[in-house]
């Protein structure tokens, strides 16, 4: 269970995800596929000679769930001679993992520094809510979730990846924290929140 002054929750591990513009998932679609294809043997890493580069590569890479071993383009000229001598003196992937290793570590530093100076703890409630509710914010909506009953129980689906579930008994004032595929008993009407970073929370009842 949680209270409000019990923020800022903060999940185990942060996820990375593609972005929801229609044109990006295309193109990741096409990579990831091409990526997975059973007819190759390798892949190769052509992406900038820098940490950046590595970056790209190491999440894409990662996201489309790969495991073909990796092999390295390095070149700093884009000229006919150096492209070619570079495809043939590929490097083995593992030679970078240091530099994927150090840009990780300045990131998870930079979000530790935010996480550390986020004031919401000490946010009034009240201020809270009606600022998470601001139909002025403009935030994307949630799609609405949907609950199974059975004799065990009741099952929440929230129907939004990456979401955030509690519920609660109607007439409550404390949320619980809802596990995936837990059994909630059946002993009253629920509330259902759902909450995700740039989206606007929901709330729906089930009787």
């Amino acid at each position: 269970q949680w209270r409000m002054d019990s923020l800022p929750i903060l999940p185990e591990e942060f996820l990375t995800e593609v972005q929801s513009n229609k044109g990006v998932k295309k193109q990741y679609g096409v990579i990831k596929k091409l990526l997975n294809n059973k007819k190759l043997e390798e892949v190769i890493c052509a992406t900038d000679a820098g940490r950046e580069g590595e970056l790209i590569f190491r999440y894409i890479y990662d996201l489309a769930d790969c495991d073909k071993p990796i092999k390295r383009l390095w070149i700093s000229s884009q000229t006919d001679q150096a492209i070619k001598e570079g495809f043939e003196n590929l490097k083995e992937g593992s030679e970078y993992d240091t530099l994927y290793d150090s840009v990780l570590f300045t990131l998870k530093k930079a979000l530790h520094k935010w996480i550390e100076s986020s004031d919401y703890g000490l946010v009034d409630e009240q201020y809270m809510v009606s600022n998470m509710l601001n139909p002025d914010l403009n935030q994307p909506e949630l799609n609405k979730p949907s609950i199974q009953k059975n004799n065990g129980g009741i099952v929440i689906k929230s129907n939004n990846r990456l979401a955030s579930v509690g519920w609660r008994y109607i007439g409550t004032k404390k949320w619980n924290i809802y596990t995936k595929n837990s059994l909630i008993p059946i002993d009253d009407a629920i509330e259902v929140l759902l909450f995700r970073v740039g989206y606007k929370p929901l709330i729906s009842q089930f009787k």
